[in-house]
């Protein structure tokens, strides 16, 4: 009974370590699918595909007012890494109505929970490009290595595109947040439409000589979808007059949604006194109608001091001149190959501003992240609003981050002077792992092998029972003993 016992425990225990082994060793990958900021579905969780997604018959449908989806791929489990492979697109129906085009993952990227070698998840953005009305079904194929084993996986996705050359509905711009001024269902309103300045005699909107910036807020109307734009262009009707300069989180294109406003901020430097028209045009994804507004600037003549008052720059009070010198950035601080970097563990950044001689004045601050959808910065601090710094006193301002996503984001700073003087500087932000750790929930996979693991043991007891069940009945069955009679 002492070994049938020992046989018994030395089981349990074997089939405990197996399946702690399993369950330890499963690889938790989960791809979901976002309209930009909104959460729509889970496509793929433990290795297993969401039926709607997988078969061409039941390819979830987006309509025309959506232009761009947004794949996140990542894992939760420590054990081994993940190799993204670059996916590959097509249409497999309709290839005349669609030219899809998918960025995000370039090259091979590896992905990990636990190692901050690696980032725990990757972006996909998929942009439908439509050429015509009409309907298409894109097939993306996803591709995978699991513990040194390939993976590969199909979605598919249809579109609804509109004809060419229709207004975009919902999409909007305001002079300021929330407003619809400027464009309103992309449309430009008569204040700022150059048609009205040419044909229909009326006053174009005019920003004064003051104003060293205008910025643009770029959204859609709640229930519209999102929208892709691309690069805005800017014409300017006399160069020599004033040039212009695009910052902002829309300043390299996007996608606009209801969920969060983008700014198109115009950044001017006038070089002689005069007045200039500005024409501003953004092309959207899907053929609609291009957006097109402008303005015109005034300018006068540029102050031309024996001494001007330039900015300084540096990162503390006892070093003053770290950034930059006489408006000119230091080496590593300049804003096209910037090689200064805050690292992943800091989340704010004071600057301090003084003068190079006497008193000068400086206006806000403008703050421009690239790629736009990483990473959220504040400006606070005395100097947030611009200030009066001199040789001996300086105006702080500090900046705040707020990493949505990981990875790495160009920041750059554009400080504007009364006197047309502007200094531009950037640095590096390393965005650290939102939910970088191993998961206190239970994978699918993981539910399933602790089932299986619970009916083994249930089986293993149930057997032993019966076994145990059928020995005492065959000893109750043995006839007794009798006694031998000499």
């Amino acid at each position: 009974k002492k070994e049938m016992a020992r046989r018994e425990v030395r089981g349990l225990l074997a089939l405990l370590l197996v399946t702690s082994f399993l369950v330890g060793c499963v690889q938790s990958l989960r791809i979901d699918l976002f309209d930009e900021e909104e959460f729509l579905a889970t496509v793929l969780e433990d290795e297993t595909m969401l039926k709607a997604f997988a078969d061409i018959e039941t390819a979830q449908q987006f309509d025309s007012y959506v232009s761009a989806l947004q794949f996140d791929i990542s894992t939760d489990e420590t054990d081994e890494s993940i190799l993204v492979e670059p996916p590959k697109i097509r249409a497999i129906i309709g290839d005349s109505v669609v030219a899809p085009i998918i960025s995000g993952v370039e090259d091979e990227v590896k992905i990990a929970a636990d190692d901050y070698d690696f980032p725990s998840s990757v972006t996909l953005r998929l942009a439908f490009n439509c050429l015509k009305e009409g309907e298409a079904t894109i097939e993306i194929k996803f591709a995978f290595v699991i513990n040194e084993k390939s993976k590969k996986y199909t979605v598919h996705v249809s579109k609804e595109c509109l004809g060419q050359d229709d207004p975009r509905g919902g999409f909007m711009i305001g002079s300021q947040k929330e407003a619809k001024d400027v464009v309103r269902h992309g449309i430009p309103q008569s204040a700022w439409s150059l048609q009205s300045f040419e044909f229909e005699d009326e006053d174009p909107t005019s920003v004064s000589n003051r104003d060293h910036a205008t910025t643009f807020f770029i959204f859609m109307e709640g229930n519209w979808g999102n929208q892709g734009y691309y690069e805005p262009s800017i014409d300017i009707s006399d160069d020599q007059v004033l040039s212009v300069e695009a910052r902002g989180t829309a300043s390299k294109g996007n996608v606009a949604s209801s969920k969060q406003v983008q700014q198109l901020v115009l950044s001017y430097k006038c070089l002689s006194a005069g007045v200039a028209t500005v024409q501003i045009t953004i092309d959207l994804f899907d053929s609609f109608t291009p957006i097109i507004f402008g303005f015109v600037k005034q300018c006068s003549e540029r102050i031309e001091d024996n001494e001007p008052a330039l900015l300084n720059v540096g990162l503390g009070s006892m070093d003053l001149k770290s950034v930059a010198v006489n408006n000119t950035p230091k080496e590593a601080w300049k804003p096209e190959s910037p090689s200064f970097e805050v690292s992943k563990h800091s989340h704010s950044t004071v600057f301090f501003v003084t003068s190079s001689a006497n008193q000068a004045e400086f206006i806000t601050p403008v703050v421009t992240t690239v790629p736009p959808n990483l990473l959220d910065v504040t400006v606070t601090g005395e100097g947030r609003h611009g200030g009066f710094a001199n040789t001996e006193t300086a105006v702080s301002f500090a900046l705040n981050f707020f990493c949505k996503k990981e990875g790495k984001v160009d920041v750059t700073v554009l400080i504007h002077q009364p006197s047309h003087n502007t200094l531009e500087f950037g640095f590096i932000k390393d965005c650290a792992p939102i939910a970088h750790k191993r998961s206190d929930t239970w994978t699918a996979n993981q539910l399933m092998v602790l089932t299986s693991f619970l009916i083994a043991i249930l089986a293993f007891v149930a057997y032993n029972s019966f076994k145990t069940s059928s020995h005492v009945t065959a000893l109750e069955k043995r006839p007794s003993a009798v006694p031998i009679t000499p």
